[in-house]
């Protein structure tokens, strides 16, 4: 497999508190050796994998805009990213419920390796508030939403959206 990557990154200082950010990049991945050839069972997941010889590298096109703002006594700080991925032949683990593998072992699940295509958007954001020089408090939260364009359907095995808040105090 052959693979390519470019990039093209922008920022426009709007006021000096407030940065403006914009990119755009293509990149390929070629199939691991486990997604291409693997055929038995993963004693890991307790599964039964099946590779597919025919999967073909992943072309991703990932865009992201960016807002950052910081007040001027740094007290404040607020990052805003919006992110779209379009993947084509984005590979995934699909599971097969109804096709149970049975080994001299037992019974495992199958779990297929596929590909199709994949749009991935969301959001990151991040707020940090300093109102002593020893005491912070960031609240993070990220949003994820993962379709499978070729069936309209979810993709499964995405990371769920997430919030989380950290007080830190420094000695």
């Amino acid at each position: 497999f052959s693979t390519l990557a470019a990039s093209l990154h922008g920022g426009y200082r709007v006021v000096p508190q407030w940065k403006l950010a914009a990119s755009a990049a293509l990149s390929t991945r070629a199939p691991h050796v486990n997604e291409l050839l693997t055929d038995g069972i993963h004693h890991g997941t307790g599964t039964y994998e099946v590779g597919n010889i025919y999967l073909k590298p992943e072309q991703a096109l990932n865009l992201s805009l960016q807002s950052q703002y910081t007040s001027l006594n740094n007290v404040f700080s607020l990052d805003v990213t919006l992110y779209r991925n379009s993947i084509k032949n984005f590979i995934y683990q699909q599971p097969r419920p109804d096709e149970p593998v049975l080994t001299i072992r037992g019974a495992f699940p199958r779990i297929e390796y596929r590909a199709t295509d994949a749009l991935l958007q969301g959001m990151d954001i991040t707020a940090s508030l300093q109102p002593h020089k020893h005491l912070s408090l960031t609240s993070k939260y990220a949003l994820l939403h993962v379709r499978n364009q070729t069936t309209g359907d979810w993709l499964i095995g995405m990371p769920s959206d997430r919030f989380s808040n950290e007080l830190t105090y420094q000695l």
